[in-house]
């Protein structure tokens, strides 16, 4: 299958709504590449129970950024799939449903541009568990951005912009969604929190604070089962 395994999030699978045992995987390149957002389909009925590829490396966009994500469709049945443009300020949301992988994206031009230095394709996207925000990490321009996400209409808004002084890369919010954590590359790696619950735009900022130091660079965020 595409995609790469030095890219942030390379890979992520959905399986199909209403379907069981079939699941999509979505890849994406590394540093904008021109093998950009993929999806192959797995049957997993097939090969003695094992599982076996039946549809492989469709091209849904390209070039996009390191950033892959999926989030659940308000209908409790369908999940948008997102991504985000290189050298342009594009996010494409590509819904899934019963009837298979969407080929035309839910455009939400906003938030700054992602191009340039290939750095600036990393960093993670991330939903929060209640749908309704997504953070986003651009760790070449040392920026996370926060936005408000409609899981009905797959569009994206509301930027909050946060600046770093070192290069930023994990993002993660807390189980209740109020939350949003951030990782730096320095060394130490710090972790920054983020109180959306504070009201306006400049109170998020504002609520800002370090929780925490490790010895070297931080990769990758993720709640833990607990």
């Amino acid at each position: 299958l595409n995609g790469d395994g030095a890219a942030t999030q390379t890979a992520i699978i959905v399986p199909k709504p209403a379907t069981p045992g079939i699941y999509y995987i979505f890849t994406v390149d590394t540093n904008g590449g021109p093998r950009g957002l993929c999806y192959s389909e797995v049957d997993m009925s097939l090969n003695g129970g094992n599982g076996d590829v039946t549809v492989k490396n469709v091209t849904l966009a390209t070039p996009v950024t390191e950033k892959l994500t999926a989030v659940r469709h308000a209908n409790g049945i369908d999940a948008f799939v997102i991504v985000h443009g290189w050298n342009n300020g594009d996010f494409l949301a590509f819904e899934i449903t019963p009837s298979g992988v969407s080929l035309t994206p839910i455009t939400s031009t906003v938030g700054v541009v992602h191009g340039g230095n290939f750095t600036n394709s990393h960093g993670y996207l991330k939903a929060s568990s209640n749908a309704q925000k997504l953070a986003c990490a651009i760790r070449g321009l040392k920026v996370c951005e926060i936005f408000d996400f409609n899981n009905i209409t797959g569009q994206i808004s509301n930027p909050i912009n946060i600046t770093f002084t070192p290069q930023i890369y994990g993002v993660e919010f807390s189980p209740d969604s109020r939350f949003v954590y951030v990782g730096t590359t320095s060394n130490p790696g710090e972790v920054f929190q983020y109180d959306l619950s504070a009201g306006s735009n400049a109170a998020i900022i504002a609520s800002g604070q370090s929780i925490g130091t490790v010895p070297g660079f931080i990769g990758g965020l993720q709640l833990g089962i607990d």
